[in-house]
């Protein structure tokens, strides 16, 4: 009998057939994170190892189990997956499987399907005095445009095991406004194409976690953004059964619901948590208020005084007619740029002493700090790292950029220095990395007006452009060197 086979190819965990054994190291999700992500290599590290980790949990479950589908989309038996033609793979070995369903057929024509595929051996699981090994969810946390997100988002592309990224501020209480909290599972049974033995094994990344911190007074009205979210996701982290409402075609038969386990889910949080460093501060008894209270961001040590006669130096020589107004504006903003990273490394020092009752008295509740014990800080970027993400990830920015106006063929070169004020205003403006996506646009709004239609054929960026002094440097096709050469200024390699 001639079946009309449709092949879904379920790549199920990672782990091979051997028990204890992994098919991704530590090392190699090391590598590929830092292809994408400049600097945090504590938290690189650690993410490595978590996942790894994660991984090993994994091969002590066995293979993992496939939620019954209705009898029109049943299994294949013994009988019609013999008659699969040869040139359709049917090597099913270790504990990744290929699930083969029937497509609509004729009711007379179907073959008798039974509740599991056959050829899929029993879940292996522990003996009595064997280990049981739980999770350990992850916090991250540190300042804007740091890297928090941009670390899920490649962890999402390498693993092969369902990786979801939810974001919390959407999230409020059942019975109210927004999203439930059961929607983070939905989320990843989406990502793991509703095959529940996938979704049980997957990561969910829980973006903007800050942002559900418990109010400080909240006995006028009920937390149901905050608190109230918290205590929902409670039982999620630990490990229960939550029944997801599917709708669609991919809605089971009865009341349109799938029930997941999140015992095996690994949770990863990422939040700015700022004001964080404050509580910290305070906890060291660090002096914040009173007549002898350090300002923040200040230091007694000669570099800080050096800059600050350096700015009133230059006010009083504008003062007496010796300097120009644009020197005293270089000065200050020297003087903003060592204020910016004062507090930066201030926040950065102060971050990597936190501590749980740190978060707790932030607004997380003791509960949901247990639950996530690994907490990892990231620092801020300085301007060395800032320059680094422009040029070296495998998508740096200015390739990104080069490749756009290639298309227009067109060329793009940025002088070194240039690159260097473009990370000196990032830093200025505290966005970090993101900042410097909107800098790039700014600078090249204008050349990406004209370059459409014309006969130009370079544009050179200086940082007299970032500075706004000067305007991009313009080479057009056919155009000679009338005076017999011209000096080329340095340009970065990308």
């Amino acid at each position: 009998m001639d079946v009309c086979v449709c092949v879904r190819a379920c790549v199920c965990v990672c782990c091979s057939a051997a028990l204890g054994t992994v098919r991704v190291l530590s090392s190699q999700i090391f590598d590929h994170l830092g292809q994408h992500v400049i600097g945090q290599e504590h938290a690189k590290k650690v993410l490595s190892v978590a996942v790894y980790n994660h991984y090993k949990r994994l091969s002590l479950l066995g293979p993992s189990r496939t939620q019954q589908l209705p009898p029109d989309e049943g299994y294949m038996d013994e009988a019609t997956f013999s008659a699969v033609p040869p040139n359709i793979s049917r090597d099913i070995t270790g504990q990744s499987y290929l699930l083969f369903h029937l497509r609509r057929a004729p009711i007379d024509q179907r073959p008798k399907t039974p509740s599991r595929p056959t050829h899929v051996p029993p879940r292996q699981r522990p003996t009595d005095d064997s280990v049981r090994v739980d999770k350990s969810n992850v916090i991250l946390l540190g300042p804007t445009g740091c890297g928090k997100t941009l670390l899920a988002q490649t962890l999402a592309r390498f693993l092969d095991v369902p990786f979801a990224i939810c974001d919390c501020t959407t999230l409020t209480q059942a019975g109210y406004v927004g999203q439930d909290i059961e929607s983070t599972i939905s989320r990843l049974l989406q990502e793991a194409d509703y095959d529940v033995g996938q979704a049980e094994r997957g990561i969910v990344f829980l973006d903007e976690i800050d942002k559900i911190m418990a109010m400080r007074d909240h006995q006028r009205a009920r937390d149901i953004g905050g608190e109230g979210v918290q205590q929902g996701l409670l039982k999620i982290l630990e490990g229960t059964v939550v029944n997801v409402q599917v709708k669609g075609r991919k809605a089971p038969r009865g009341n349109g619901s799938i029930q997941v386990d999140t015992r095996n889910i690994l949770f990863i949080g990422s939040g700015a948590f700022n004001g964080l460093e404050e509580i910290v501060a305070h906890r060291q008894e660090e002096k914040v208020l009173g007549f002898s209270a350090k300002p923040l961001g200040t230091d007694t040590s000669t570099s800080g005084n050096a800059t600050s006669s350096a700015v009133a130096g230059a006010k009083a020589a504008v003062t007496s007619g010796i300097a120009t107004s644009a020197d005293a504006d270089a000065a200050a903003a020297t003087e903003e740029e060592e204020k910016s990273l004062k507090m930066a490394l201030r926040k950065d020092k102060l971050l990597r002493k936190v501590e749980s009752r740190d978060l707790i008295k932030f607004g997380l509740i003791p509960e949901m700090v247990g639950r996530m014990p690994v907490v990892v800080p990231l620092q801020s970027m300085d301007e060395a790292s800032l320059i680094r993400v422009l040029t070296e990830p495998r998508h740096a920015l200015v390739s990104q950029y080069r490749y756009l106006l290639s298309m227009d063929g067109v060329e793009l070169e940025f002088e070194a220095e240039s690159l260097r004020a473009i990370a000196k205003r990032a830093l200025t403006n505290n966005t970090g990395a993101r900042g410097l996506r909107a800098i790039i646009e700014k600078l090249l709004l204008e050349p990406m007006y004209e370059v459409p239609g014309s006969a130009i054929k370079r544009i050179i960026v200086s940082s007299d452009v970032v500075n706004g002094l000067a305007e991009p440097i313009y080479e057009h096709r056919g155009e000679a060197d009338a005076d017999g050469g011209v000096e080329t200024p340095e340009v970065i390699a990308v």
